[in-house]
Order: structure tokens, then sequence, then C-alpha cells
């Protein structure tokens, strides 16, 4: 009889054997609660929630099953105990996170010459458009190299490439094109601004027409954007000025929108001393029309700004909207872009009745940048001149061997030449006097001329070698 109470309890002590705690592995944001709950089962394996469990951590708090995870980030563990048994549940608490939406990546479409590096910047928002921290963050790149600081270094071969950036947390994705190029050709830098007029009498209440032409240092004309100023009067964007009631002397000048240069003109406002019919005369038609600036050399597809000013018969400004016009490239409202053909253009303009003028444009293929004019001279001797035409589907290869003479010598490029004039640079290297080259290069097969071009430290051209690439 004892043994047969022994063996029951036995049974009963192994058939509430078990206890089990869920969830077991979780993880939460510091200052949130969450109920565990336990399950046993009897000696039939029928599951059943028991009563007078007693709960614990190692830290935070809790209470019936009910945790609320402590504000500091680490990994903690909840007990559950009933009778002699016991079952735990690991915790993992982080800090609060808002939900990222979507990654911005600037810049975007970005031109990088080849082995040259650029930084890129990410941004992240919340579905409400908030900006949030972005904690964790993986770049990478399908061309060239990024590092997790979001810094990128193009590799050798040309091409589009895509920089990428994900949030490890909750998986949103951000990109950004990336153009890896030979060589970037930087516009003319604005060196300095000329005001036309540079000083004028004007009567008190008249107005008058300024116009800015901005140059760089080899004194080539480079459109921009200009923003006036004067401390007596007022001024328009446009360069319109508006005399005050008083006479005296006003200061005008104008300057980039990023402020490297600058062009003055001074005023003198006067009662009565300009010839006409008389103070306050009411204006008149436009008796001509001075187009600024005149005859100038343009690249192929470069621009340039042009300004009309109408001046009736007594040489007073007169304001009128000009209808622009020309016969090689594109112009709207004075912005002339040039187009791919070079050769002599005109550009002009008219009022409502008929009143014109016109200047000349000379379009020229030279898309370098360089004052034009060579500083010594150089020679290009050619041992071997190999050139193996492609076809529709593949690319056409040069392969050539010269050696550079010249003092002046700084850099050789090799260009191609499309029949409709467009250059494209091939491959540059940089040269001294007596170096030996050897370029072996792949290029379009509508590419129907190469040239190789010598350039001096002013990226002026002192030696050419055209030869023909079919």
């Amino acid at each position: 009889m004892i043994r047969y109470i022994l063996f029951t309890l036995l049974l009963t002590s192994i058939a509430f054997a078990n206890l089990t705690i869920y969830p077991r592995n979780v993880q939460m944001k510091s200052g949130s609660t969450l109920q565990f709950t336990v399950v046993s089962s009897d000696r039939d394996g029928n599951a059943f929630t028991p009563r007078n469990v007693s709960w614990s951590s190692n830290y935070g708090s809790v209470s019936s099953g009910w945790f609320t995870a402590p504000s500091r980030p680490a990994t903690y563990t909840v007990t559950a105990r009933w009778k002699r048994y016991s079952a735990s549940a690991t915790v993992t608490v982080k800090q609060p996170y808002n939900q990222i939406s979507k990654i911005v990546v600037t810049p975007q479409n970005q031109r990088v010459e080849v082995n040259k590096g650029v930084y890129f910047k990410a941004v992240a928002y919340d579905t409400y458009g908030r900006v949030v921290q972005l904690k964790s963050a993986k770049w990478w790149a399908d061309g060239g190299n990024i590092d997790q600081n979001g810094y990128y270094r193009a590799g050798y071969r040309p091409g589009y490439y895509t920089v990428w950036v994900q949030d490890t947390y909750s998986g949103q994705r951000g990109s950004a094109k990336v153009q890896v190029v030979r060589q970037v050709i930087q516009p003319p830098l604005l060196y300095r601004i000329v005001v036309t007029p540079r000083s004028k009498r004007i009567q008190v209440g008249a107005s008058l027409q300024l116009t800015a032409v901005g140059y760089d240092k080899f004194n080539r004309v480079v459109p921009f954007k200009p923003k006036w100023f004067c401390d007596r009067g007022s001024i328009s964007n446009s360069g319109y000025y508006q005399a005050p009631r008083r006479p005296g002397y006003v200061n005008i000048w104008v300057q980039d929108r990023r402020g490297t240069a600058k062009g003055t003109a001074n005023i003198e406002v006067v009662r009565s001393s300009i010839p006409g019919p008389g103070p306050n005369p009411t204006p008149g038609r436009v008796y001509k029309i001075v187009i600024t600036p005149r005859n100038q050399r343009v690249a192929v597809g470069r621009a340039l700004q042009f300004t009309a000013i109408g001046y009736d018969r007594y040489n007073r400004v007169i304001k009128f909207t000009p209808r622009w016009w020309c016969d090689g490239g594109t112009v709207r409202n004075g912005y002339y872009q040039a187009g791919n053909r070079p050769g002599t253009y005109n550009i002009g303009c008219s009022d409502n009745y008929g009143i014109k003028a016109q200047t000349t444009v000379i379009v020229v293929r030279n898309t370098i940048p360089g004052p034009g004019h060579g500083h010594g001279k150089a020679r290009i001797d050619v041992t071997l001149w190999d050139v193996n035409r492609g076809n529709l589907f593949s690319r056409s290869r040069v392969k050539t061997n010269f050696v550079v003479y010249g003092r002046k010598a700084h850099k050789v490029s090799l260009f191609g030449i499309y029949p409709t004039g467009k250059v494209v640079e091939l491959i540059t290297q940089s040269c001294s006097n007596g170096s030996k080259h050897s370029f072996k290069e792949k290029y379009s097969y509508n590419i129907t001329r190469l040239e190789l071009r010598v350039y001096n430290s002013y990226d002026e051209v002192i030696a050419k070698y055209s030869a023909s690439g079919r």
C-alpha cells in the first residue's frame, strides 16, 4: 500500500513538472509595457494557467505578469515561479525609435572625375515628413567605393553608378546617381563685372537702364545672375534704376549671387541739365536699340546673356519688351544658347513698331577652357597610329605611340570628333618635354576623326595631331 502511494505521488509530480512562459524572447522600447503569461499542463496533458504565480525580474518592474521596460537599454530576465517550478524570458530593451518612411540622399546626379571623391549625406524622414535620426546606416555602391561615413571614391571606369544607403532597423533605403567621367570641364570663373554706363547724369525722378557683363580672367564673357544695389533711389533686379526727387550723387553696384565679383557705376542726379523737351517729358517711342555685349565668341553648346536697351530721340532710356530672334542656335528673353554647328550667326531684337538692332556671334568648336593664344610651341612625333574600325555592334579601337616635345608642355589629350562637330575627350595624361606616351582607347563607331592636343599650364593648345578615326 505504501509503495502504491509513493508511485502515485511520483506520477503526479512528473505530470506537473513543466511550466512555460510566453513570450520567451522579446524586444521592447524603454518605458513600454508587456504582459507575460505562463502555461502548465495536468496529468492528462491538458494545458491550464496556474494561479498564485510569483513574478520577478533582475531589473525593471513586473506585477501580475505586466513588465515595464526600464529606461536603460540592456538585456533583462523576467522569471515566473509556481510551486517549485520556474520559467524565464529574455527581454532586450532599446531606446524609442521613430519609424523611418523614406531616406533622401544628397547630392543627386553628381558628376565625379575618375579616382576623385565626393561626400554623400543621408537624411531620414518619418511618415509625417519630420526629420528623424538615422542611427544605423549601411552604405554601398555598385561602382567605386564608399565608406560608412558616406565618402564615395570613383573608380577608373567611366559610367553611371548608384550609391545606396539603408537603415538597418526599418530596412528603408535611399539612393543617388553618380556619373564617373574622365575629366570634368569646369565652367570659367567670374573675375570682374563691367557696368554700362559707368557714369551718367540724369534728372531727378528720371529712370536709367543699366547692364552688367561678367568676364573671367582671360577677358571672356561669363554668364551670371546679377544682384543690384544702390544707396539712393531704387533699382530692380533687371538693373532698371529710378532716380530720387532730390539732386545728389548715387553709388550703384552689382555683384553675382555668390559675391565673387563686383561692378560699380556713379550717377549724378540733377534738377535740369539734360537736353530735351523739358522737365518730366512724356516718354515717346523707341528711337534706337542697343544690344550688349556685341560681337561675342562662344563655344558650341554654351550660353550667353544679351541685354537690349531702348532710347528715344533725346537719348533717354525707354522701357520696352524686346522680341528676340537669331539665325543659329536659340534665344529666349536675351538668353542665347549656341548650337553644335560652328559659324557666324546674327542675333537681334525689335520693338512693336519695327525698330531693330542686331549683333553677331561666332560659334567655335573649342570647348576646352583657355585664353586661346599659346605661350610657347610644342611638337608631337607619332611613331604608331593603328585604328581598328568597329561596327554597329562593337566599338572602334585606336593604339598610338608618340613623343611630346616642348618646354611648356603640361598635359596631352586624345579627342574624338563626330561628323556634327561634337568633341568628346577620350583620355588625358600629364606630359613634359621629351615624354613618351602610349594610348589604347575604345571609342564610338560614329566618331570620324581623332585628334591629339598638347596643352600648357594655362590650358592653351600648343600642338595638335589629327588623323582619321575610320
